[in-house]
């Protein structure tokens, strides 16, 4: 099941892949306007990629994790259901469907997250 998502880690981290000038400039807006980010299951990689020096998680996946941290970003383990949140960049992750093994993981993971969000606006 993560065979997909080692695919795209190996990809990015190495630089074999792009990414789309419309995901950065919405992140980069969101950046510059101090708005908080919120990325759930494999996405916050993709910020790691962009935004240098966050923390954020997938979950407990090592290889990817490592990924995260080769590309100068800190990994925290967390469970399906948890969040993690980078008051200082204002951006909130949850693993969701890198671990979860039912809808209300993942439903609970995306309340926490939302309500992390609004706390940081």
């Amino acid at each position: 099941a993560l065979g997909l998502p080692h695919c795209y880690m190996e990809q990015l981290c190495e630089n074999r892949c792009s990414i789309d000038k419309d995901v950065q400039h919405a992140i980069a807006s969101m950046r510059k306007m101090a708005k908080p980010i919120g990325a759930l299951c494999i996405a916050p990689v993709l910020l790691a990629k962009i935004i240098p020096h966050i923390e954020v998680t997938i979950g407990n996946e090592l290889g990817v994790a490592n990924t995260i941290h080769t590309m100068g970003s800190t990994h925290h383990n967390a469970a399906a259901d948890e969040i993690v949140v980078d008051t200082v960049n204002k951006i909130v992750t949850t693993p969701c469907y890198m671990l979860a093994s039912s809808i209300s993981q993942i439903a609970e993971g995306t309340q926490r997250l939302v309500k992390a969000i609004l706390k940081l606006v």
